[in-house]
């Protein structure tokens, strides 16, 4: 961890001490904006702050709290089109809900109307074909900030927290970055517990700094304990993993058994390639709460890993019975047909998530996987394509674009994807191996030692990287580093018990040639008995090697034989 962020965690945490130690202002501050959030239909973020709550009280202070709300109360100041309008809202009639409020200059009303214009967009988005419609959403979209806008004015310029993140989510659709980074900042100043707005802020500001190399937002974010939050998510993204995992960990004293807070955990996780670790978290979230889908669809993934099926199974069961049509679901039900080998099913349930979704980046990366398996490497590339546009920090994407120009035999695409990748995801050994195979292909043999060597300093190395460095430098004449490596290799998989493969029986016939070489006949005898016992054309040569042992050791028998005989004689 650097001393910068040691600094920032340091004083985020301290933030967290002063600001959360008095537990009747901080749950006053979330029911509030429960309150606030509710009104104006943004019920994610409500929720979220409602899990917050009940995640930061004890048992005691929820029967004894003093802050209480209700929303009859709220109500006796709104006017009856707000009242009519809201009611069309919460049953998702989202047009006749900004008709009604037409004519409403209220700050609360021009949200709602704007907002519940937006949502419907992405309801007839949803529902339509996506290509067609596009052009026709975009100028919507316009319309519905210049309307923002001409409010702006009448208000002398002054915008509530709300429409400032409205502002944001709708930049970000249209794709001008910067833009939505700004109007979000005013969102999280001007209300600091809008949660999706500090999540599509760490999002874009994640992306936006690596590509753009933008100076960083520190000094303008609100003094407010929701920092922590924010950082959380940024660092994770960034994977900036230490960092993030302490600052989780301050968060988990203040609100223990938080759902979000757990999903970050488990995410982190999973995100570092401990699956294992990442299982636990997960399943500790289905306990507390077993009906939460949140992070479902990478627990799923973990599941798939492993090659769980009956658990996948279970997992895809359940979540159908719980919300059919929620994209975590179809994401589920997609890995477990893709795990069964039925690609063409899997891909129908990604893209029905990304019809309710459509900014689930992950569907597409899931999609071009399964166009792969299908030997669809056209479909394959378009579907990585369109993740790399919506997130341009998806590795998964870039490494799928390289197996599939890969498949291709196009290396010169694929080494530029796999640069990609590895650029994003430097720890990960996979994508220096892969490197390293199109740079063989290249006969840069040098240059792929260099990557299998720093795949191997990775801390989630496998065994294929000493193969691949064992085989490189036999091919390179290094016959002492490539013992060296093909022991190793061979070590690690019997630890491991996979020794079935072509891999071991080229290190076994190497290593075994090499004995003969330096006249250790046992030692590569044993060799090719192992090898004997192997399946595949190595087997037929491992006899051959057999029978030049033999003669070897009768040649030297002669050998002795003769000298031995010369000596006597000369004695004699």
């Amino acid at each position: 961890m650097s001393s910068k962020h040691k600094l920032k965690t340091h004083q985020l945490s301290q933030l967290c001490e002063e600001s959360l130690r008095n537990r009747q202002v901080v749950s006053g501050e979330l029911f509030s904006a429960i309150q606030q959030l509710t009104k104006r239909g943004l019920v994610y973020s409500a929720r979220w702050c409602a899990e917050l709550a009940f995640s930061f009280q004890s048992p005691e202070s929820t029967k004894n709290s003093a802050v209480s709300y209700s929303d009859y109360a709220s109500e006796q100041n709104d006017s009856v089109s707000f009242l009519l309008a809201k009611r069309y809202f919460d049953c998702r009639e989202y047009r006749r809900c900004a008709e009604c409020l037409k004519n409403v200059q209220d700050e609360t009303c021009v949200f709602l109307r704007c907002y519940s214009l937006f949502l419907a967009g992405e309801k007839e988005r949803v529902h339509g074909s996506i290509q067609a419609i596009k052009k026709l959403q975009n100028s919507q979209l316009e319309n519905i900030l210049s309307e923002i806008f001409t409010f702006q004015k009448s208000r002398n310029g002054a915008l509530d927290g709300f429409l400032y993140y409205l502002c944001g989510i709708i930049s970000r659709n249209l794709e001008r970055r910067k833009q939505a980074i700004s109007f979000l900042m005013n969102a999280v100043v001007h209300f600091p517990l809008l949660f999706d707005a500090w999540r599509e802020l760490s999002c874009l500001v994640s992306v936006v700094q690596e590509e753009e190399q933008e100076p960083t937002l520190d000094d303008t974010l609100p003094h407010h304990w929701m920092n922590a939050f924010y950082y959380t998510m940024l660092w994770i993204q960034r994977r900036e993993y230490d960092d993030a995992l302490q600052l989780l960990n301050v968060l988990q004293l203040y609100f223990p058994k938080n759902t979000f807070l757990l999903g970050q955990i488990a995410y982190l996780y999973y995100d570092r390639r401990e699956f294992d670790e990442s299982a636990l978290y997960y399943e500790e979230i289905r306990r507390n709460d077993p009906y939460c889908l949140d992070g479902m669809d990478v627990y799923s993934n973990i599941l798939y890993v492993r090659e769980q099926q009956v658990e996948l199974s279970i997992l895809a069961h359940h979540c159908v019975s719980v919300e059919k049509y929620k994209p975590e679901t179809c994401a589920v039900v997609g890995n477990y047909y893709s795990l069964r080998g039925e690609h063409e099913k899997a891909v129908i349930y990604f893209e029905r998530a990304l019809k309710l979704n459509p900014h689930y980046v992950s569907a597409f990366t899931l999609i071009g996987h399964e166009y792969v398996e299908m030997k669809n490497t056209a479909k394959a590339i378009e579907a990585y394509r369109k993740a790399v546009d919506m997130d341009p920090k998806d590795f998964r994407a870039w490494y799928g674009l390289g197996q599939a120009y890969e498949l291709l035999r196009m290396p010169s695409y694929s080494l530029y994807y796999y640069r990609k990748a590895a650029s994003l995801r430097p720890f990960d050994s996979r994508m220096w191996c892969a490197m390293g195979l199109c740079l063989e292909e290249f006969g840069k043999h040098q240059d792929a030692l260099n990557c299998y060597e720093r795949a191997l300093k990775c801390e989630d190395r496998e065994v294929i990287v000493f193969h691949r460095i064992a085989h490189l430098c036999s091919r390179m004449g290094e016959q002492e580093k490539a013992h060296t490596f093909y022991l190793k290799e061979l070590e690690l998989r019997e630890e491991d018990g996979s020794l079935d493969g072509p891999e071991t029986a080229e290190a076994l016939l190497f290593l075994a040639r090499y004995s003969i070489s330096k006249g250790r006949f046992e030692v590569a005898e044993n060799y090719c008995n192992r090898l004997v016992d192997l399946p595949g054309t190595e087997r037929d040569q491992a006899r051959d090697l057999l029978k030049e042992i033999e003669w070897r050791r009768e040649q030297l028998a002669s050998t002795c034989s003769t000298s031995t005989m010369m000596m006597d004689t000369a004695m004699s």
